[in-house]
């Protein structure tokens, strides 16, 4: 599966693993209509805010699961509003490429 990531300066970084990677539930279906939006684990390194009050977030890939993008590049600057909060305790952050 393919992944692009797109920071918060708008560049892109594409990653590309198996379907459990990015959708641990198995929702995608062969019926499925691409693109969809899905989650990228991650784990928040720093968080500044910015002049126009953004929160913007330095995450690394390394971590849980040792996630890198084609180019080998780990940590993304990205705002708030892209990071979502996972269910379980022991998960760490999840990053919702766009």
């Amino acid at each position: 599966m393919e992944v692009r990531l797109t920071d918060m300066h708008g560049a892109e970084h594409l990653f590309i693993d198996k379907e459990p990677m990015f959708t641990p539930d198995w929702s995608l279906r062969p019926d499925t209509a691409y693109p969809v939006r899905v989650s990228l684990g991650c784990e928040v390194l720093s968080t500044r805010v910015l002049s126009d009050g953004r929160t913007a977030l330095t995450i690394t890939t390394e971590r849980p699961w040792a996630m890198a993008s084609e180019t080998g590049q780990t940590e993304f600057e990205v705002t708030l509003d892209h990071i979502v909060e996972e269910q379980d305790p022991h998960q760490f952050g999840a990053f919702r490429p766009e």
